[in-house]
């Protein structure tokens, strides 16, 4: 059985491999997805409560999650916050603008957010 924990994992390995491959903006999706499943992994932890019952929250509001629910220090959160919100811009660009700039450098950049964010959620990155 999948869980968030598991989906966030994985998707940062295919991240890497996407990244590796050359395929810059598939490899931006998979790494804000991974940042996305970590973050509800912990999320959840907490017994979160999310609009409409869902089982996850909205992701234009994952980052307020973060910064309300987290017991972490003030200026840890809001880095979380930061390296989240970047990788929601950056998706956003590689999954709905194709002429968007998208690039090595920012698709590594993204790779290293969402292992900050894996690592603070779950531990160990893959």
């Amino acid at each position: 059985m999948d869980t968030w924990e598991n989906m966030s994992r994985s998707s940062l390995l295919a991240a890497k491999q996407l990244f590796n491959e050359g395929n810059y903006r598939s490899s931006i999706s998979r790494s804000y997805y991974a940042a996305c499943c970590a973050a509800t992994f912990e999320l959840n932890q907490r017994k979160s409560n999310y609009p409409n019952d869902r089982n996850n929250p909205p992701h234009a509001m994952i980052s307020q999650y973060i910064v309300s629910t987290s017991s972490r220090r003030r200026n840890l959160k809001y880095k979380l916050r930061k390296s989240f919100n970047t990788l929601l811009r950056s998706r956003i660009i590689a999954d709905y603008i194709p002429l968007g700039h998208i690039d090595q450098t920012l698709a590594l950049n993204c790779l290293r957010f969402a292992g900050q964010v894996q690592f603070e959620f779950l531990g160990e990155t893959t």
